[in-house]
């Protein structure tokens, strides 16, 4: 029974430490080496109270020192106490990421929505309001300027050519920068559609690249004098989802899921520590027998 319960306990402190870890890695805005060294020293200081605890309950290991065994337990007790509350400040925080997620993803949504349709690759029927049709459009009025203004030699080359210094190459200008926001985009999709524990945080950091993104294609659409006074305009009409409440812990406020959760796992590590707390509070007694005087460990008054 006593080797069954502290199977229980151990389970119990390892999920408690996951829900430790994910809700530090949070606050601490996806840093890895302080969540997983903090986590580290939490755990391990949990781990030594706790069984330290368990081992001042052992009347045979503590024979003949019950009063210090007994001080040693409640110094214990308390180092334990203060290492859950910390922990819990984390898990609370953790709880609370769930409501958070909805407003998240529906935020990132909107502004992936806009960076797809702004860096469309689709060069033959591109989407409105995406650089690549504003391109086109661009082309027909470039077209028209220069055979109203009596242009001499092919227009069309000299309409390929200004497409060409708008759109840049694969190794730079909106090319680049479009296969650059693609591959990025789905990634970041990916991670908050699934809301990816491990990586979500730099994925939000990552779309938070949208705005600047967005003026990078502006300054490409200047390339050339007849585009440099009408510039493109993307559509920016909703901005990336602030990371402030997700990436930064607070006891409030308090999640009630939070507190059901920390007080279940609670009684699921403290099982068996508190099955073995004596009863009754009575002072260890001297019992005479035939054999001598020895010093009983029940509660008998």
């Amino acid at each position: 029974m006593k080797t069954a319960l502290k199977i229980v306990s151990i389970v119990g402190l390892l999920l408690w430490m996951a829900c430790c870890y994910l809700g530090l890695f949070f606050a601490t805005d996806g840093n890895y080496p302080i969540t997983i060294c903090v986590t580290l020293l939490i755990g391990v200081v949990l781990f030594l109270s706790y069984l330290l605890m368990l081992k001042m309950q052992d009347k045979g290991a503590t024979q003949g020192n019950r009063d210090r065994a007994r001080t040693t337990g409640f110094v214990m007790l308390g180092v334990y106490i203060v290492a859950s509350l910390v922990s819990a400040f984390y898990i609370n925080h953790f709880v609370k990421t769930f409501d958070m997620k909805g407003t998240i993803q529906k935020g990132a949504k909107a502004a992936i929505n806009e960076l797809d349709m702004t860096f469309d690759p689709n060069d033959v029927n591109p989407l409105p309001n995406s650089y690549r049709q504003w391109i086109l459009d661009k082309s027909q009025g470039y077209k028209t300027s220069l055979k109203n203004n009596g242009f001499n030699g092919s227009i069309s080359t000299e309409v390929e050519a200004f497409e060409n210094m708008l759109l840049g190459t694969e190794d730079e200008g909106y090319i680049n920068l479009e296969t650059i926001v693609l591959d990025n985009l789905n990634k970041i999709e990916k991670s908050i559609d699934g809301w990816n524990f491990f990586t979500v945080v730099d994925r939000l950091h990552d779309l938070q690249n949208k705005k600047a993104w967005e003026n990078q294609v502006v300054e490409y659409s200047k390339a050339h004098e007849y585009t440099k006074v009408e510039p493109f305009k993307p559509v920016q009409e909703h901005p990336c989802p602030p990371l402030e409440e997700l990436t930064h812990a607070s006891f409030i406020p308090v999640s009630f899921p939070a507190i059901l959760i920390i007080l279940a796992l609670q009684l699921v590590i403290l099982l068996g520590y508190l099955l073995g707390i004596k009863t009754g509070g009575g002072r260890d007694k001297i019992v005479t027998s035939d054999t001598g005087s020895i010093r009983s460990w029940s509660n008998t008054k």
